[in-house]
């Protein structure tokens, strides 16, 4: 089976997206709200509403932080297809 259920140790949904949160923005490329969102929201397609309860955001707010998360991640794929393109 495939993520979440794959990260060992921990039991519950929501830990493990609080998990794969925890992973974004120890990178430093993204806040923890960017990171939470991106993890809610697009990694495992939890809905807005249930986002904003989990993580106290706002639907607004949570709305905002994923479009933040996922320019920087849309900048970080042309960061790296430019350095594979340069042979790095």
């Amino acid at each position: 089976m495939g993520w979440p259920a794959d990260i060992d140790g921990v039991d519950s949904g929501v830990d493990r997206v609080y998990v794969i949160s925890s992973s974004l923005s120890n990178t430093g490329m993204l806040d923890s709200k960017e990171a939470q969102a991106l993890a809610f929201r697009a990694i495992a397609d939890v809905g807005r509403q249930r986002t904003a309860d989990e993580t106290g955001m706002s639907t607004s707010e949570v709305d905002r932080e994923l479009r933040s998360a996922r320019r920087k991640v849309t900048g970080a794929r042309e960061v790296v297809e430019i350095l594979d393109d340069c042979g790095y």
